[in-house]
């Protein structure tokens, strides 16, 4: 009789572990399954407004020939509101634009900036600049919001040093284009002082 009872007690007890796994599993599976579902709605989510967001971005680029423009463009789809930038390090005092460190954008910022507007002004002669002992790098701390008020902080490097190689690839495309030049001349002047000789063959 202890013997059958000692049975029962044995499989009760492996029933009750293999029920504990099992309802373990369950609840593991469970967990795991609402926090990809979780995971996927905060993707999802994230999209929309990456979609929606505004963008800003902030550069200095050689657009025309030996100049340096500063530019802010709102590449995202919606307006950017309280717009402020502060550059680090500072811009030199001595820049040729002296009037750009104390433009409204970094004293006062802007009030808004619309879906796919950029702003341009000059920034120094390219060649004046990269000659100097100026700061090549600088980091653009951009800050703003959206229209439905969800403030975004940008930390854009800029690196001017990525057009050193200009100052010696410029002068030699300006020498290539002179002697160019002085060939097509000299051309175009024997052709108009070559006599005319006509074909009598044909």
């Amino acid at each position: 009789m202890q013997i059958a009872l000692f049975i029962v007690q044995i499989i009760t007890l492996i029933a009750l572990i293999i029920y504990v796994i099992k309802t373990w599993q369950m609840a593991s599976a469970t967990r795991d399954a609402a926090e990809a579902s979780q995971k996927t709605l905060i993707t999802i989510e994230q999209e929309n407004e990456n979609e929606k967001r505004p963008l800003v971005d902030v550069a200095i680029l050689i657009r025309r020939s030996k100049v340096f423009e500063f530019l802010i463009t709102n590449r995202g789809r919606t307006t950017a509101h309280d717009l402020r930038i502060e550059m680090e390090p500072p811009f030199p005092d001595d820049l040729e634009n002296k009037k750009l460190a104390q433009n409204k954008v970094f004293e006062n910022g802007l009030r808004s900036l619309h879906s796919g507007v950029e702003l341009c002004t000059f920034f120094s002669s390219s060649v004046t600049y990269l000659k100097s002992e100026k700061p090549r790098e600088f980091i653009a701390h951009v800050a703003y919001k959206s229209s439905w008020g969800k403030k975004y902080i940008e930390h854009i490097p800029i690196d001017l040093g990525f057009h050193d190689d200009r100052l010696y690839i410029e002068p030699i495309e300006e020498k290539i284009e002179k002697h160019l030049r002085r060939i097509s001349e000299v051309l175009e002047k024997a052709l108009k002082t070559q006599p005319y000789t006509p074909d009598i063959y044909n």
